[in-house]
């Protein structure tokens, strides 16, 4: 059996080892315990640091996920499991566009993958269905991960929900639409000024009781239609 230690070294530095013994009290050649050392500093410093990258990545309320630089996933974080219904382990070895259906509007998956391996970064909305069958929209980045050396090893996708966003936006335009349809088919004149008075929006009603095309009165001031003796 092996066992990790810390091992201190000349100059005071302590060093992570592998350490494994062999009793040999029985040889009669050694009669002793040999104890073999393995420097493991830099695999227990990397196991570290992956260990805290995992921690980091479950605890932010991004949407995170990498992949290597052919699309297969290597690592998906909890707010991925939690939107998606797909967890990590039926995540992690998979080619990315196989088990995500995603919106890239106006591009494609490919063509995204392209941008980031020629320009280093995409920035962009996507959309996807989540296990809710309702469809998330996200602000997503994009950009390549690189080693030490510099080599590019893959990419990371960093996701921020604007799904309550995009319904706000919806619901204005909706409600924008309903009174603006309600203007146009109103049997009153309505007009809408800014505080000066300068004409802004005209209802084709308008032209049914004052004759004046809408084209005529925006921009001017609606004082200009009102007989003076009415406008003190």
């Amino acid at each position: 059996p092996s066992i990790r230690v810390r091992v201190r070294k000349r100059d005071g530095e302590w060093i992570w080892c592998i350490a494994r013994g062999h009793n040999l009290m029985d040889n009669p050649a050694v009669h002793g315990m040999i104890l073999h050392l393995y420097d493991d500093t830099k695999r227990k410093m990397a196991e570290d640091k992956l260990k805290q990258q995992a921690t980091l990545l479950n605890n932010v309320t991004d949407l995170i996920v990498t992949t290597d630089l052919n699309r297969v996933v290597t690592s998906w974080n909890k707010v991925s499991e939690s939107i998606t219904g797909i967890t990590e382990y039926g995540a992690v070895g998979k080619f990315f566009p196989d088990i995500m259906v995603t919106d890239y509007h106006p591009f494609t998956s490919d063509q995204v993958a392209g941008i980031v391996k020629q320009e280093g970064i995409w920035r962009g909305e996507i959309s996807f269905k989540g296990q809710d069958a309702e469809t998330k929209y996200y602000l997503h980045t994009i950009s390549l991960v690189h080693n030490d050396q510099g080599d590019a090893i893959g990419m990371i996708g960093v996701g921020k929900c604007i799904t309550e966003r995009k319904k706000i936006e919806a619901r204005l335009q909706q409600s924008e639409s309903f009174y603006r349809s309600l203007i146009s088919h109103s049997l009153y004149g309505i007009v809408l000024t800014d505080n000066t008075g300068i004409i802004l929006h005209c209802a084709p009603s308008v032209f049914k009781i004052s004759g004046h095309e809408t084209k005529d009165m925006l921009g001017h001031n609606i004082f200009e239609f009102v007989h003076p003796d009415d406008t003190g």
